[in-house]
């Protein structure tokens, strides 16, 4: 019974982190503008701070949404439960881990305006220090399974 009620609340939370989200990305949609996206070699690091933030909520709904149909399938025990489930590491791809990583993009890429930090030099250590630990444990889980 316990589980139950965590699991409704949680179901209830994520409906309100999805409805703030879109709101934070109406918001920040406004101060950017739909005719300066398309002039990206001219954003000022603001730009670059909304584009970020309006990236990492879109897939905050985007996964929220996935996430939440997955929970209420499970919560009423429909017969859809097991796949959304099995298949929600595939929706974590896109929703949450490439979302993320573009929006931290942006953040980087604010930040190293901001600072006078070459913004080449500092996506390259990030990138070349993450994908290292990341390929390191792929390779540990890919060979624990073998």
């Amino acid at each position: 019974m316990f589980l139950l009620s965590l699991e409704a609340l949680s179901m209830a939370l994520g409906v309100v982190a999805i409805g703030f989200s879109i709101w934070v990305i109406r918001h920040f949609l406004g101060t950017v503008g739909w005719l300066r996206w398309t002039e990206h070699r001219h954003w000022q690091p603001r730009d670059w701070i909304a584009v970020g933030i309006v990236t990492g909520f879109a897939g905050e709904v985007l996964d929220g949404v996935y996430w939440s149909t997955a929970w209420a399938a499970h919560y009423f025990d429909l017969p859809v439960s097991s796949s959304l489930m099995n298949w929600g590491v595939v929706a974590n791809i896109p929703f949450r881990h490439v979302l993320v990583i573009a929006a931290a993009y942006c953040h980087i890429r604010a930040a190293g305006s901001l600072s006078g930090a070459k913004f080449s030099e500092r996506i390259n250590q990030i990138a070349l220090v993450a994908l290292s630990f990341g390929g390191l444990l792929t390779a540990l889980l890919v060979f624990a399974a073998l």
